[in-house]
């Protein structure tokens, strides 16, 4: 089921991946699914993203966050005030989506 959700995810992940992208303004490398315990995902300064598999767990618009998050980190590399002002910008209700990961996430088992 891993290896099917994976593969699955990788495919999603990359189109939304390309769509924030886009919108940010910012070019990516590659990405990478995994099964992480604590992260749901990460960039590199190099531009490598790598995200959590669980997230397919997760309802749509709180992918979109994970995605939009990380992107963003590929113009502001830390959470700075603007990393936060250009996230909203982008998605108002971050904090919402962002509360929603924080309260269910732990309940995303694969």
């Amino acid at each position: 089921m891993e290896d099917f959700l994976k593969i699955r995810s990788k495919k999603i992940f990359l189109n939304l991946t390309e769509k924030y992208a886009q919108l940010v303004g910012v070019k990516f490398n590659k990405i990478t699914i995994r099964k992480q315990e604590t992260r749901w995902g990460s960039c590199s300064q190099n531009g490598n993203i790598s995200y959590n598999v669980k997230l397919m767990c997760a309802p749509m618009e709180i992918i979109e966050y994970v995605i939009l998050h990380e992107v963003m980190h590929l113009r502001h590399f830390n959470h700075s005030t603007a990393f936060w002002e250009n996230i909203k910008m982008i998605m108002p209700d971050y904090k919402k989506r962002m509360d929603y990961l924080k309260q269910f996430g732990h309940n995303f088992i694969i």
